[in-house]
Parts: C-alpha cells; sequence; structure tokens
C-alpha cells in the first residue's frame, strides 16, 4: 500500500472533496485541481462518472480502484495514472478508500503537458510513467505535503517545470474548445467555417487535441450541455431543455444509451454521492460542473 498523505483537513469519516484553481498562466492548460477523500460508510459505493477529458490522478488507496471504461474490461488504476479521455461513462466498481489527488487536462493541455495525442491515451488507463518517467517520485512529493492546502502551488510549479511551448494549433484548439460548450450546436461545415480550415484538418485537431473523431466530439458536446440541462427537472420537461438539433427525446435517449449505457431516467435515478458532492463544488469554485463543459480560458 502506498505512503498516505497526512492530512488533517481530510475527513476520516464521509465523503469530501476539494477543487483549486490553477496559477492564471496555467488556467489555460488546466481545468482545475481536486482533492478526493474516501472514507466513511459511503466510500465502497459504485460509482458512474461522466465522459471527461484526459485526467492525471494520484492515488494513494488502502483498497484497489477498479474502474472500467464503458463496456470494457475492468482494470486496476495505478497509483500514478492518467485516465485518457472519455466517449462513455466511466464506472468505478470498487470505490476506493482513500485520497485521490490530481487535475483534469484542457484541451489545449495534453500536447503541452504530456507530448502526445489525446487519440492515443482515449478511453483507457495509462500508467503515468509511461509519459512521465519521474511520475512515482511526484507521488511520494505529494504524499509528504503537510495538508490540502499545499496542493496548487506544488502542482503549480511542477506543472510549468515540464510544460512545452503550446504550438501551432493553439489558437484552432481555444476556438473549437469554446464551440464545444457554447450554448447552440454547430455542425462539422458550420465549425469548418468559423475556425477556417477543411475538414480533414478538424479531424486531425479533434483527434490530436481533444481524443475523438470531430462528429463524435460534437455529438459528445451536444449531449453533455443535454444532459446538465435536465438534471433536477422532471421528465415532462425534458423535450425543451434538451439541444434543438435532437429530433426528439427518444433521439436524446438513445444518444444517452451509447455514452452511458443507461436512459436518461435510469442514470440520474443511480445513487452516485461522490459524483453528486464533486459537482457541486467544481461548480462553486471552478465555474462548470463536468470537465467536458469547463470554460476555455485563451
Amino acid at each position: 500500500m502506498p505512503p498516505q498523505p497526512q492530512w488533517p483537513s481530510i475527513p476520516q469519516d464521509r465523503l469530501s472533496v476539494r477543487f483549486f484553481q490553477p496559477a492564471p498562466d496555467l488556467r489555460r492548460y488546466i481545468s482545475g485541481y481536486n482533492v478526493y477523500g474516501c472514507f466513511g460508510p459511503q466510500a465502497g459505493q459504485r460509482e458512474l462518472y461522466f465522459p471527461s477529458w484526459p485526467t492525471i490522478r494520484f492515488n494513494f488507496n488502502q483498497t484497489p480502484w477498479l474502474v472500467r471504461y464503458g463496456r470494457g474490461a475492468r482494470d486496476a488504476a495505478d497509483p500514478a495514472v492518467i485516465f485518457g479521455a472519455s466517449a462513455s461513462d466511466i464506472q468505478s466498481e470498487v470505490s476506493p478508500v482513500g485520497v485521490s489527488v490530481g487535475f483534469a487536462l484542457a484541451p489545449l493541455g495534453t500536447w503541452p503537458l504530456l507530448g502526445t495525442s489525446a487519440a492515443g491515451l482515449a478511453g483507457k488507463l495509462t500508467p503515468l510513467a509511461q509519459i512521465w518517467p519521474d511520475a512515482l517520485d511526484i507521488h511520494s512529493a505529494i504524499a509528504a505535503l503537510p495538508d490540502v492546502d499545499a496542493v496548487p502551488a506544488f502542482f503549480d510549479a511542477m506543472l510549468r517545470a515540464r510544460l512545452r511551448p503550446p504550438g501551432r494549433d493553439a489558437a484552432k484548439v481555444a476556438q473549437l474548445t469554446a464551440l464545444l460548450i457554447a450554448p447552440h450546436q454547430l455542425d462539422v461545415r458550420a465549425i469548418c467555417d468559423t475556425l477556417a480550415c477543411s475538414e480533414a484538418t478538424l479531424r486531425r485537431l479533434a483527434l490530436r487535441h481533444f481524443g475523438f473523431p470531430s462528429k463524435l466530439l460534437l455529438r459528445r458536446s451536444r449531449f453533455m450541455k443535454s444532459l446538465m440541462a435536465i438534471i433536477g427537472q422532471p421528465p415532462g420537461r425534458w423535450s425543451q431543455l434538451i439541444d434543438a438539433s435532437y429530433f426528439d427525446q427518444s433521439h436524446f435517449i438513445r444518444d444517452c444509451r451509447e455514452f452511458l449505457d443507461a436512459s436518461p431516467s435510469e442514470f440520474l435515478s443511480m445513487p452516485r454521492p461522490m459524483t453528486a458532492l464533486s459537482m457541486a463544488e467544481r461548480a462553486k469554485i471552478l465555474g462548470a460542473p463536468v470537465v467536458s463543459l469547463h470554460p476555455s480560458t485563451e
């Protein structure tokens, strides 16, 4: 079992989560730092997480953390791991007991911080040591921090030390990120016109920086915006709240079954205590309840 951080502010009797903003110069690359404490009677519950961008986690678990992307095989998360971008739900089949510390990469941050295509990491777990050879040293340094409030400054310094220049795609990646979270839904042709690029270029940008082909990326965006709009609303209102480009509510339900392997009613009725806690705290501190709808800061 890896050494546990001895952090006085982490409750040992319940679930907890803290979010922190990165330093201003890093916010275009990182959508926020987080610290999850998984203790108490709810720590063993199964969770389903929303589709997301690549996320780096440093795990200090007392029990194995078994993870499954959609209908794929179960895999155990390494102490330092990359959760690749996902177009499906991510199921935590055994919620860990312990602490997990990390951050989600904004699409603009994948290449500068990892030096690899988001598509090569998508839909799977990858040991962080394959990308950062010093990953376990970082893991040990986190465990030695005095408390949770030391995490942001540590990550700020660590990320600045390995940041590459964003490259020639940066402006278009930032534009595309903003278009994906905008209230209106554009098709591939309209986005190409806005970005002044060909469909082939858009597909390359989407795969390299977001992890998916452009058409799947747009469908995922439309679905996530619609799903967030119906949370807390009675089913009778869903057809008024989902994106206007859906033909009807049954079209949205088919997308939900594809992306989350459940109907909207089934998914929203599942007990997901850590997800609910995380969404509320993330929206308050970082401005969006889920990673995939985090605003661009370019």
